[in-house]
């Protein structure tokens, strides 16, 4: 028979540890970030709301940002969503943000918590814009970039940029519409 205090965790068991330690945090972190940090889909993204039916109406360049980006967004962003999910899907599932490894050390230290394993947000170690989240006593290791670079306002929010460069606050919009979609799910 085996003994009740060694049993193996429920999955649930283990996303709460996860949720718990910040790991899951950091993980997502590294995923929207990799999302973001890819040029070939931001490229994407850009020329079709360069594109987009909305920009070419006359009078675009004379509604608010918002409404701007509601328009284009209702125009192309089921498009722009499943392109963006397509991503946050090859990311999870290549090796690039270590989940297997994060979650086999939360279910580790739940299985063996005499061991006395730190919870593995404790251990976030600073190098340049990166940080790394290491799970207590294991290998793994999650990179998650820090976001306190990341500026107040995106690209061409600015009053400044207003009327020059209304396809790249469109752009913009899009996309930070979409990455927060994306973040919050």
């Amino acid at each position: 028979m085996s003994d009740p205090k060694h049993r193996p965790p429920t999955a649930a068991e283990v996303v709460g540890r996860l949720k718990d330690d910040g790991d899951f945090d950091a993980l997502r972190r590294a995923i929207v970030r990799k999302v973001k940090d890819n040029e070939v889909l931001r490229n994407k993204i850009i020329s079709e709301v360069k594109q987009s039916v909305i920009l070419q109406e006359d009078g675009s360049e004379k509604l608010k940002l918002k409404e701007l980006s509601d328009a284009i967004y209702k125009d192309i962003g089921s498009k722009i969503m499943g392109q963006i999910s397509d991503e946050v899907w090859n990311v999870i599932q290549s090796n690039e943000t270590d989940i297997r490894g994060t979650v086999e050390a939360v279910y580790n230290r739940i299985l063996n918590p005499e061991e006395a394993h730190e919870p593995s947000s404790k251990k976030l170690k600073r190098k340049g814009k990166e940080q790394q989240v290491l799970p207590a006593k294991t290998q793994t290791t999650v990179a998650a970039e820090a976001e306190d670079d990341d500026p107040l306002e995106p690209p061409g929010f600015g009053r400044n940029n207003q009327h020059n460069n209304i396809a790249a606050v469109a752009a913009a919009a899009a996309a930070a519409a979409t990455t927060t979609t994306v973040a919050a799910e």
